[in-house]
């Protein structure tokens, strides 16, 4: 099985790839250019297209996340076009061009940002929740021709970036606020991505799972 993993080079891409491989899917890395409005590959597009390769499984996993309100959200159309303009453009790319395997499964990569809010997270949840938009419509055109879509929605990951950016006293009301009394982990978040990818998933199509160890059902913000 072949797939190609839009933002390959993230932390979570990186493992998305690597679960995908152990899985024997024959993978094709990408990220976003400089400007943030085409998407390369290690062989280049064109090259794509001219081998005829068509893809059983897409990934995206690439984004930007944001901290703003309405009245400071300057980067809005920034962080639009990388978390769903981007998406539709690769994604208008791969049909127009005939890429996608008969049955080809398409996973992307949200957050549970997507359907929660909280404070300074304006243009990150507005561009997150157009991911549900783009996902019930395209399963509503294209299910017929044999493609399924589902998007995965991660809580806080335990990352180096959220290492980084939370405190110590940060990440510990979090544990706390989770079940499982842990941070859910890449690998976690990978294992449902690469399962969605897989004809063992047949049947699932047009939902949004949530991998945060139960948090958002009980969070207190």
């Amino acid at each position: 099985m072949k797939a190609i993993v839009f933002g390959a080079n993230g932390y979570l891409g990186s493992a998305i790839v690597d679960e995908l491989r152990k899985n024997s899917f024959d993978v094709t890395t990408s990220s976003r250019s400089s400007d943030e409005t085409e998407f390369q590959t290690e062989d280049g597009f064109d090259a794509i297209i001219a081998s005829g390769k068509k893809f059983d499984a897409c990934i995206w996993a690439q984004g930007q996340n944001a901290s703003d309100t309405l009245s400071s959200a300057s980067n809005f159309d920034a962080i639009f076009e990388a978390n769903i303009g981007f998406i539709v453009k690769s994604l208008s790319a791969l049909i127009e061009n005939n890429l996608l395997a008969p049955q080809a499964r398409l996973v992307v990569l949200s957050s549970v940002w997507q359907s929660l809010s909280r404070t300074n997270k304006f243009s990150y949840s507005v561009s997150k929740s157009a991911v549900e938009g783009l996902v019930n419509s395209f399963i509503a055109d294209y299910s017929a021709k044999g493609y399924a879509m589902n998007a995965v929605l991660p809580g806080v990951v335990d990352t180096p970036m959220t290492r980084a950016n939370l405190s110590e006293n940060q990440i510990k009301k979090i544990e706390n606020e989770t079940p499982s009394q842990h941070l859910v982990s890449a690998s976690n978040v990978a294992k449902v991505v690469s399962w969605l990818s897989s004809p063992e998933s047949a049947g699932v199509n047009g939902q949004f799972i949530r991998v945060d160890n139960g948090w958002s059902h009980i969070r207190a913000i």
